[in-house]
């Protein structure tokens, strides 16, 4: 599936959080995350799951986003 294409269905897809709580729920989950991430992973790009808390990491946005 192409990025775009993948970015799209995301944006259709309904979700209960507003946008402050989707954003507030993905930067609580990468401040646990960032100490390692940072430390092992620099210069990478990561994805977070706000449901679940999983993350996909990748060299590029699109890997990532690729990956989730």
């Amino acid at each position: 599936m192409q990025v775009q294409e993948r970015l799209a269905q995301l944006k259709r897809q309904k979700t209960p959080y507003s946008t402050e709580e989707f954003d507030r729920r993905g930067w609580q989950r990468y401040a646990e995350l960032g100490p390692v991430l940072e430390a092992q992973h620099y210069g990478e790009f990561v994805m977070i799951e706000v449901d679940s808390g999983d993350y996909f990491l990748g060299v590029t946005s699109q890997d990532a986003l690729q990956r989730a």
